[in-house]
């Protein structure tokens, strides 16, 4: 793994989203400062209010090195159609400049390429929560990419699917709201396994074009949405300690308790005296008793207008960070 920083965009015209990435992310430093939490690799976070065009076409952006590859991320659907919301306009992003002779770019042709080069590969169908890499001078005509603001000014070498869902659809039903949360983790979680994966297809990609996911269509919470890419973004780099195994048990308790989920549902007993013993604080045993009790006690109404994640400087508590 190179040590190079990687450099992250995160990019979306809803200020409600921009504005919670950027508080998110200055409540989880102070958290992180507090216990004196490190990095396992270098990253730079960037958060951006604008169009996706406006950014591709600016040829002095200054949060990336021009001479390191980018990628582009399109939370996608399973049949690879881009006609809609942020995908539609990052097709048009990539397409530009805008040839002189037509004042209204048609994101089509390039749509066409692009889905039949995931279909191929996948079947005909991209399964939710997968990530595919799609490298555009191989999938392209290479001589016009290489004319685009796309290229020339960012050096995108790279589209990266993570579908959010099998169709544009809402993804705010009241059973199934959480669930597709931890969808959302998820997608970021596996984009940040490939990553950071010795896979020659993502190892020479450093600057990382982000949007929000889930809020367009899916109709989901921004301040939540906010908070769950920017809790995976940090966590995934996060340092919890010593000791490889107990590390990553820590950081899979630490998901847990951000959901609410009961770890005690495991069962096993020896699962549990190890989890309990080195790994969740008596504060976090004590948490998780309180909410098993509450949400006995609580309507589903009224436990759907709680907050769905827990608060950051709790969550941190829960977990022996020693």
């Amino acid at each position: 793994m190179s040590t190079l920083p990687m450099n992250f965009i995160l990019i979306d015209t809803n200020k409600a989203i921009f504005q919670g990435w950027i508080h998110h992310y200055k409540e989880l430093s102070v958290i992180i400062s507090k216990y004196g939490l490190t990095n396992h690799y270098p990253f730079q976070l960037s958060f951006e209010n604008i169009t996706i065009e406006s950014l591709i076409s600016n040829p002095n952006y200054p949060h990336i090195n021009r001479s390191q590859h980018s990628a582009a991320v399109t939370p996608t659907n399973s049949l690879s159609y881009m006609g809609g919301g942020y995908d539609k306009y990052l097709l048009q992003a990539l397409s530009l400049p805008t040839p002189t002779n037509n004042s209204s770019l048609d994101y089509k042709p390039l749509e066409s390429v692009i889905q039949h080069h995931t279909l191929k590969k996948f079947s005909g169908y991209l399964s939710v929560g997968t990530i595919h890499n799609i490298p555009l001078l191989e999938t392209l005509d290479s001589s016009w990419y290489k004319t685009t603001y796309a290229y020339r000014y960012w050096n995108i070498t790279n589209l990266i699917q993570i579908p959010s869902m099998m169709i544009p659809e809402s993804l705010n039903h009241q059973n199934q709201h959480l669930q597709k949360l931890i969808g959302v983790f998820d997608s970021v979680w596996n984009l940040l396994i490939s990553l950071h994966s010795n896979n020659s297809d993502y190892r020479d990609i450093k600057n990382i074009i982000i949007p929000g996911i889930g809020s367009g269509y899916g109709e989901l919470s921004e301040f939540e949405i906010s908070k769950i890419m920017i809790f995976a973004m940090v966590l995934f780099n996060l340092n919890l300690g010593t000791g490889e195994r107990l590390l990553h048990l820590k950081k899979s308790c630490m998901i847990l308790f951000f959901f609410n989920k009961n770890y005690q549902t495991l069962a096993n007993i020896y699962d549990l005296n190890e989890l309990e013993t080195d790994v969740i604080t008596e504060y976090g045993k004590s948490v998780m008793l309180n909410r098993v009790k509450e949400s006995e006690s609580l309507s589903h109404a009224n436990i759907k207008e709680k907050s769905l994640t827990m608060e950051f400087d709790d969550l941190f508590k829960c977990i022996n960070l020693k």
